[in-house]
């Protein structure tokens, strides 16, 4: 019986073993069904649901199985800006706060000089990183359903002129955890936070 993996690209010349076929159809549903299991795996883990963005230009970056997406405008020196949209299609004409006619949602306050960005599992929140040059260097907890944003950390008033931003570094949504680095012009290094996200 031949196996499905195909052999790893060593370099040029170097043939894959006789027998290794990526054609056989058993083969790419296995493949297909470990694929389906890390995605489960690394979204119940949190992992990959911290987006950072890169460059300029427009992205979406779409939530994991759910309703919403995340629209990040990469402005280069500008810095990136963000906006959520509801991007299923909608089954009745108006969903909450969301309508056909008023899909995007976006605010000065936690949309300006973003540095990050975590999609919650339970599908209904998303956390907002800023950075302090044309944003507010705070962290902010967005309720998808209810379009409702509330700061969660506010970097300490005796430290805002040397703010240079916070940055989500890891979601614990079983523990209700979500840590932060807090960049300051005058340090190398961060601040660690931890912020209860209940």
């Amino acid at each position: 019986m031949h196996g499905c993996a195909r052999a790893p690209q060593l370099s040029r010349g170097v043939r894959q073993p006789m027998g290794v076929s990526m054609r056989s159809s058993a083969c790419r549903v296995l493949i297909a069904a470990a694929a389906v299991l890390m995605l489960a795996a690394t979204r119940e883990s949190g992992e990959q649901l911290i987006i950072t963005p890169e460059g300029g230009g427009t992205r979406i970056h779409q939530q994991p199985g759910g309703r919403f997406a995340a629209v990040v405008f990469g402005e280069d020196a500008l810095g990136s800006y963000l906006a959520v949209m509801y991007f299923d299609a909608m089954t009745n004409p108006v969903d909450g706060p969301w309508s056909l006619a008023n899909r995007v949602w976006q605010n000065e306050e936690w949309s300006n000089d973003l540095t990050n960005f975590a999609w919650d599992t339970n599908g209904r929140v998303l956390y907002v990183a800023t950075g302090a040059v044309y944003g507010t260097g705070k962290v902010y907890r967005l309720d998808l359903k209810q379009r409702l944003a509330r700061e969660i950390y506010t970097p300490p008033a005796d430290r805002l002129e040397q703010l240079g931003g916070t940055r989500i570094v890891a979601l614990d949504p079983k523990r209700g955890r979500l840590s932060i680095a807090v960049e300051y012009t005058d340090k190398q290094t961060p601040d660690n936070v931890i912020i209860s996200t209940r």
